[in-house]
């Protein structure tokens, strides 16, 4: 199922998940969206989901490969993870 949308709260001061409060616990994966091995993106992201994080920060280097930023996004939501792609 996809993860529902994040709101702003009126207020500006928190985050909402399908009208729920939602926690933003983020780990920083410097790597993740360079990773050669399709392999470990997924244990970086089975072992951050088992963890209780909700968001995982990776930046996006330049010249990156769209396809692995692709499948990392898809990767994470499948795990009830959220990616904050930031450019590097």
């Amino acid at each position: 199922p996809a993860l529902p949308p994040l709101q702003v709260t009126p207020d500006g001061r928190s985050f909402t998940a399908g009208g729920e409060p939602f926690l933003w616990l983020a780990d920083s994966a410097a790597g993740l969206l360079s990773a050669d091995d399709p392999a470990e993106v997924a244990h970086y992201l089975d072992v951050r989901a088992a963890q209780g994080f909700t968001v995982v920060r990776a930046p996006a280097p330049e010249g990156v490969d769209w396809t692995r930023v692709d499948a990392a996004v898809d990767g994470a939501a499948q795990r009830g993870l959220r990616l904050a792609i930031t450019p590097a």
